[in-house]
């Protein structure tokens, strides 16, 4: 079974995400790369605003929200 492909503005290259909390001790990011995994599902690059060597690879998933919780990523610089 494949996962949905996400086609949304926030998970495009050079979309702005802040973290709930500090990761790499940072906590503003944009998306610098986007890669499908060999079951089909997206996997961002994040880097930090003031560090372009603070990078990670995370699930896409983990950007969506649930809608019981607020999630640790939010959309957009705050």
């Amino acid at each position: 079974m494949t996962a949905k492909k996400h086609e949304n503005k926030n998970l495009a290259v050079n979309a702005k995400w802040t973290s709930a909390k500090d990761v790499q001790g940072w906590r503003q990011f944009r998306i610098c790369g986007r890669r499908y995994d060999e079951f089909g599902a997206l996997w961002l690059e994040l880097m930090a605003v003031c560090d372009r060597n603070a990078r990670l690879w995370i699930p896409a998933s983990d950007l969506i929200p649930e809608k019981e919780s607020p999630g640790l990523w939010n959309p957009g610089w705050k």
